[in-house]
């Protein structure tokens, strides 16, 4: 499904900005950060649970009806979370010139 969404935004990079690697942010941060985001959630929510530290919080899902696919609510963890939005610093931070400031 993540190549239906990123296709229209890449064609539309590609024939109107120019600047190809910009697409491969979302796909990077969606690879890797969402990818490492379980391990690392469980790994550290479990060592923080051994010194009585619960590090999870829920969420519920956003624009889903009940009985929908995604529906529901989910169990989500602070250092899984902060492994996304690490991800996603670093490969702003790595892309940076491809954005201009206008």
């Amino acid at each position: 499904m993540r190549f239906a969404v990123y296709l229209p935004y890449k064609i539309w990079f590609l024939s109107y900005i120019g600047h190809p690697a910009v697409i491969y942010i979302p796909v990077t941060v969606n690879s890797i950060g969402d990818g490492l985001a379980e391990p690392v959630g469980i790994f550290f929510s479990s060592l923080f649970l051994k010194y009585g530290i619960d590090v999870t919080y829920k969420t519920k899902s956003l624009y889903t009806t009940k009985g929908g696919f995604w529906s529901g609510s989910f169990k989500r963890s602070i250092p899984g979370s902060l492994c996304v939005f690490a991800t996603t610093a670093m490969i702003i931070y790595y892309n940076k010139n491809e954005f201009t400031y206008c």
